[in-house]
């Protein structure tokens, strides 16, 4: 079966309509690890955040990044600043989450994954349903290029 080519509306809003799933996702990895930490399962609660919670969230970091450096217009001056600091924010809990990791802090790890992360994970999805509704109401013609 021959896979339809994407415009670049249509690619950004399917990656957004699958956000909730991944987030949903996310939060519960951020359960998992930190449930790990909490019973002293170390080894387990560190596979879950470098193979799982790490890719996800840099991941997250790039599409936001890409979103806010090449559809400023899109979103407009409000939401364009609200994606910016959200990962502003992404980007400082991931980089005080690798130090944590390094300097083998679990407790801490834990609780950055449960409550700062998860705390973020959820304001984003409200936020990214009004991202959505940005890149539909848009009339840039650049955005149904494929």
């Amino acid at each position: 079966m021959e896979e339809k080519e994407l415009t670049l509306r249509e690619a950004t809003l399917t990656i957004i309509d699958r956000s909730a799933a991944e987030f949903d996702l996310l939060k519960e990895q951020f359960k998992r690890a930190g449930d790990a930490f909490d019973v002293a399962n170390d080894q387990v609660g560190l596979e879950i955040v470098s193979t799982e919670i790490f890719p996800r969230i840099r991941g997250l970091v790039e599409f936001c990044h890409a979103i806010y450096e090449y559809h400023i217009i899109t979103l407009g001056m409000e939401d364009g600043k609200a994606i910016y600091d959200f990962n502003q924010r992404l980007s400082q809990l991931l980089e005080k989450l690798s130090k944590e990791t390094e300097s083998g802090n679990f407790t801490e790890i834990g609780d950055l994954l449960r409550f700062d992360f998860f705390d973020l994970i959820t304001e984003l999805g409200p936020f990214f349903v009004k991202i959505r509704q940005d890149f539909v109401d848009s009339k840039d013609p650049g955005l149904n290029r494929y």
